[in-house]
């Protein structure tokens, strides 16, 4: 109705002239059907307006000989937009995430109903009104759950015409493209058809549905709804939709089946709005005759629409998008007639008979149809997990037939999507059975007859029909502790899928689960978290959309949001259209321990089980695996169960609590090791729950269990007396030694931070301060353990949420550890940034002191070599006879020219440090004297021999790396292999600067790795090392460093060697994945040579 000022007077003249013109090819026009968007905003003005639009439509009708019914549906012009901001909106925005809300609404609870009604007030009183006045006719209806769901039966000529509205816009109150995420529920179908829609249809002669929608408008899980239990082959003759202003036809028969007929009618007033906000028009109607003699049924459809003429003006005419008969119609089917008393007879005796018979009496596409599952096409998807793809393919290929775990969130749909369609299959067959309520073979197979009315062997007859598909075996209970005479609960699967292989030959199998604690070996291939990296390639897949997300810290803070789980990527995606990722961590409910959005997500049903049965054990006043469930809740890394053991004050936790857990698919085990580069060190074991069990029991606590269980965590980690400012980790939690697991360091970062917002929200003075006491002393710590890294992450976070201002520059002295710990992970820009705005006065001359140092080397790596010289001058001010300032002077030195008076100088100023207990300054000069030009091996040692003697692995750490790293390069240089100690060494270096973001000393110590078992031929260990650097390298951008390494002639002996028996397929396969995205071009014919 937009722009009806100006465009309904003219529209109308063609309008009631083409109607006049048609009159000849029908005798009379007997109904109408609206299919949405009969205004623009829903207003009551707009609809006033209509009322006058339809007046004088009807009266041309008139004036033609006939008085059609009208039949209208709203579209999403048709509502008012609601307050976002209102609780059951608010709500009913995650509909498919919420399974909780959906049944609410359903329930008829929390009033979601009534809200939904409210916003089609408008459209509601309009129509209301346009009954009683009885000017238009209108059919007696059967209303249904939302405004415009409605059926009714037009009586025509002694043909029962059949007509279901359902409202597919009721989701759309929204702003934005909602393209794919509403809803038609097949309740709103069963309100208007007296809960038996087949018999409602039965009894029709023709049936017509209609929606505002076309199809693809609906969500994933709607669209499958709609195909197999809406509009099912042979259900309804035809689909009337509009919402897209344009005509379209489309005729489909799947299987086999009947066709499926949908027609998609033009706006007949309205606009669409192109590029530049440039009105197109599509405007037109569609004329359709349904006619029964001698046997047949036909349905012909006269499109129409507006054309532009040569001399610029408009007609309505013939619409040429169509390909038109010679009286410019469409012939959209033509079927055999069923006596209406036969089919009402058919229907009787299939209510009547056992579903076994029900069954046998479908054809084909109808069993098919019930069993129908929609999978998601998702290019978001195609460029992660490439090795998981490949690997399923490969199962299936050899075996037909593969086990998939994929938990809750994992987008196990759109992967298996993947799959077919890379794999030469056709996504849309594929075919679901639940087996979420597996008890036995026997029960499984009379539950298939119950639910789907048919038997399995008649599926398995439908599918080899068919031909080439998909049987989907769907949430599979592996964690039960159930067996099947001597069988497990796989095997059991495993016998039944092999009749159907043997029986189908041209289908596949895909067995899934969501856990897989009892399956094991090469049966499984399970889909994990993205990582960093496939994280930052998926982000990247949405184009400018996130493009300012697309960087190495915005990709680990949504990750530290995300746990990398692609569902939670989605909705955090989504969320950045609203607030900044920035605030969007601050209300992430691992920090906050509580749900930031009010809402629980969705449960799958298997976990609903196991929390239900968990939440129902009793054992005797307390409930032991529930209480260490909610301990694990509140570590997002998860803990060692010898750590939590005594977590309770009065129970202890055992193995048993946790094996409990495990089996139940509640909680899960990684191990912690190196990479695999020939350490020998024990792993260990680290008990976690996945983030939608950690959301669900966090939800189920009260926030003083909640805090209470935080505390707790705190005197876990920092000691009983971290209230007073006493700072005493237990020997587990060694956070100033540079090998602290970084696990333990993020689960106290948070620890923290949830200490912080519960001051500020609930305690007083003493308690901020607590916390801004404890930030500061366990930075420190982190600081003496060289975790640079650990510290940005932390802080980042951490000032975000703390107040602007504190008592005795707290805030300072933590703006000026974020600033130390950026300047060492390579931000320099930025550490300058916030030493710039600290205000000095709130430091102590000490702290101003380290402030300065810290800007001088910052400056001189992005090359300011004059605020270099004027920041040494302001340090040496404050107090020149210190360590600081003799290592300013080490600074100007090292900006200097190579020279023997500067070799002299450097060599005196180590000397006077060493003298004077400046011991990390004297180290850092020895690393300056080190790369003189003129130095031979001998004189490196010797320099570097008191910077190794004076530090260890756990004092001066990235100091004494620094040193080993240079002392291994020149062993290398001269044997082309490193020592077993050299190599323990820098393996070490290795993984401490791939944790701590040290990009330089990162490279070197992959480089000197690299060609330490280049020359062993070590080809295991290079493919491990070529793994997780190539992680590093492209969560930073830096491809090139891979296709370094990859067009190495090495290379070329990895790929030749990979069927010589490599033991490390994972590693194999990443290695060919990374030729074919970096290099292809390059090495196809170094892949086809071997």
């Amino acid at each position: 109705m937009k722009d009806q000022g100006w465009l309904w007077p003219e529209l109308k003249h063609h309008l009631f002239d083409d109607l006049r013109k048609q009159k000849s090819r029908t005798s009379k026009i007997d109904f109408v059907i609206f299919s949405g968007d009969l205004v623009q905003k829903g207003s009551v003005e707009e609809f006033e307006k209509l009322d006058v639009i339809i007046s004088e439509i009807w009266s041309t009708f008139r004036e033609l000989g006939c008085n059609p019914t009208l039949i209208h549906i709203p579209g999403n012009h048709d509502l008012v937009r609601p307050d976002i901001d209102d609780p059951s909106f608010l709500a009913l925005s995650s509909w498919w995430e919420k399974e909780g809300v959906r049944d609410n609404f359903f329930a008829g609870k929390y009033n979601y109903q009534h809200s939904i009604r409210t916003i089609f007030n408008n459209y509601t009183n309009w129509a209301d009104r346009l009954s009683k006045q009885g000017v238009i006719p209108v059919p007696s209806e059967l209303s249904g759950i939302f405004p415009g769901d409605k059926s009714c039966v037009l009586e025509i000529n002694n043909a029962r015409v059949g007509i279901v509205g359902l409202n597919s816009t009721w989701l759309q109150f929204l702003p934005g493209n909602q393209h794919g995420k509403l809803c038609v529920d097949t309740r709103q179908l069963q309100a208007v058809t007296r809960n038996d829609a087949r018999k409602w249809c039965v009894a029709n002669d023709i049936n017509i549905i209609t929606t505002h929608h076309p199809l693809d408008w609906l969500h994933k899980h709607s669209q499958s709804s709609w195909i197999s239990d809406i509009c099912p082959d042979g259900r309804f003759d035809v689909h009337l939709y509009g919402h897209m202003h344009e005509s379209d036809f489309s005729s489909k028969a799947s299987f086999g089946s009947a066709q499926r007929v949908s027609l998609q009618g033009s706006s007949l007033f309205g606009l669409e709005y192109i590029e530049n906000n440039h009105a197109k028009r599509y405007n037109g109607y569609s004329i359709c005759q349904f006619s029964q003699i001698e046997g047949r049924r036909k349905l012909k459809i006269w499109p129409r629409a507006l054309r532009q003429l040569g001399s610029g003006e408009y007609a309505l005419g013939p619409d040429g998008a169509f390909k038109l008969e010679e009286d410019n119609s469409v012939l959209a089917f033509d079927r055999e007639s069923v006596d209406r008393d036969v089919k009402k007879k058919t229907l009787e005796e299939l209510g009547k008979s056992p579903a076994l018979r029900g069954a046998q009496a479908l054809s084909t596409q109808s069993i098919l149809a019930k069993f129908k599952y929609f999978l998601p096409k998702s290019n978001a998807h195609s460029s992660i997990r490439t090795l998981e793809l490949e690997e399923v393919q490969r199962r299936l290929n050899s075996n037909r037939f593969c086990w998939i775990v994929s938990e809750w969130g994992m987008a196990g749909d759109e992967f298996l999507h993947q799959v077919l369609a890379t794999g030469g299959q056709d996504p849309t067959s594929c075919f679901r059975l639940d087996a979420s309520d597996y008890r036995g073979r026997g029960t499984f197979l009379e539950d298939i007859r119950e639910r789907y009315e048919v038997s399995f062997e008649k599926l398995c007859d439908a599918l080899e029909e068919h031909g080439s598909s998909c049987l989907l075996i769907d949430d599979i209970p592996v964690n039960t502790q159930q067996t099947f005479g001597e069988q497990s609960i796989e095997a059991e699967f495993e016998d039944i899928i092999s009749i159907a292989l043997q029986y189908c030959p041209n289908i596949v199998v895909i067995l899934r689960c969501d856990t897989a604690s009892s399956l094991v070996g090469d049966k499984v291939v399970r889909l994990k978290n993205l990582d960093e990296a496939d994280l930052m390639v998926y982000v990247s897949s949405f184009g400018d959309l996130y493009a300012e997300n697309c960087n190495e810290n915005s990709i680990r803070k949504l990750h530290q949001l995300t746990d990398g789980v692609p569902l939670e990527v989605d909705t955090a995606l989504k969320s950045l259209s609203i607030v900044p990722l920035t605030q969007l961590i601050g209300m992430s409910s691992d920090i906050l321990l509580q749900n930031a959005s009010g809402k629980l997500t969705a449960t799958p049903k298997s976990f609903r089980k196991s929390l239900e049965f968990l939440r129902n054990k009793s054992e005797g006043d307390s409930n032991s695996e529930l209480e260490l469930l909610k301990v694990l809740a509140i570590f997002p890394k998860g803990e060692q169960l010898v750590r939590i053991r005594r977590f309770r004050l009065n129970k202890n936790f055992y193995i048993s609590h946790a094996s409990e857990l495990q089996r139940l698919g509640l909680i899960d085990t990684m191990t912690s090791r190196s990479a695999d580069l020939g350490s020998s060190q024990e792993a260990t074991r680290t008990l976690f729950a996945p983030k939608m069990i950690r959301d669900e029991i966090i939800s189920s606590m009260n926030s003083k269990e909640l805090q209470l269980l935080n505390r707790r965590a705190a005197t876990l980690y920092f000691g009983d007396e971290w209230e007073s400012g006493i700072f005493k980790p237990p020997p587990t939690y060694d956070f100033d030694n540079p090998h602290c697991e970084n696990a333990d360091i993020i689960n106290a970062n948070l620890i923290i931070t949830r200490l912080l917002l519960d001051a500020m929200e609930f305690g007083g003075e003493r308690e901020l301060n607590a916390s801004l006491g404890l930030a500061i002393t366990y930075s420190h710590a982190l600081m003496r353990g060289d975790h640079f890294g650990g510290v940005v992450t932390f802080l980042d976070d951490f000032l975000r949420m703390a107040p602007e201002a504190s008592a005795d520059g707290r805030r300072a002295q933590l703006e000026l550890l974020l600033a130390r710990g950026l300047r060492m992970i390579g931000a320099h820009d930025r550490s300058i940034k916030i030493i710039e705005r600290i205000d000095f006065q709130d430091l102590t001359n000490n702290n101003k002191q380290h402030a300065l140092l810290n800007l001088m080397l910052a400056y001189e790596k992005v090359g300011d070599h004059d605020a270099v010289q004027k920041l040494c001058s302001d340090l040496v001010s404050i107090n020149r006879n210190n360590s600081l300032a003799w290592q300013a002077r080490s600074i100007l030195l090292r900006l200097q020219d190579a020279s023997a008076e500067r070799a002299k100088k450097l060599r005196t100023l180590e000397s006077h440090c060493r003298r004077n207990g400046a011991r990390s300054v004297a180290n850092e000069i020895a690393l300056i004297r080190v790369n003189e030009d003129d130095l031979n091996v001998d004189q490196i040692a010797a320099i570097l021999a008191p910077v190794i003697s004076s530090t260890s692995d756990k004092d001066d750490f990235y100091v004494r790396l620094r040193a080993l790293v240079r002392i291994a390069r020149i062993s290398l240089d001269e044997k082309n292999m490193l020592d077993t100690i050299e190599l323990s060494s820098i393996v070490m270096a290795y993984h401490f600067s791939f944790n701590e973001r040290l990009g330089s000393l990162f490279d070197q110590c992959h480089s000197l790795l690299w060609r330490h078992f280049e020359h062993k031929q070590d080809y295991d260990n290079l493919l491990t090392l070529f793994r997780h650097s190539s992680l590093y390298w492209r969560l930073r951008g830096r491809t090139d460093q891979e296709e370094k390494y990859l067009t190495e002639p090495i290379s070329r002996a990895i790929v030749s060697t990979e069927r010589q028996g490599l033991t490390r397929r994972k590693e194999i396969d990443y290695f060919n994945m990374r030729i074919k995205e970096v290099v292809a071009s390059k090495t196809s014919g170094l892949i086809e040579q071997t």
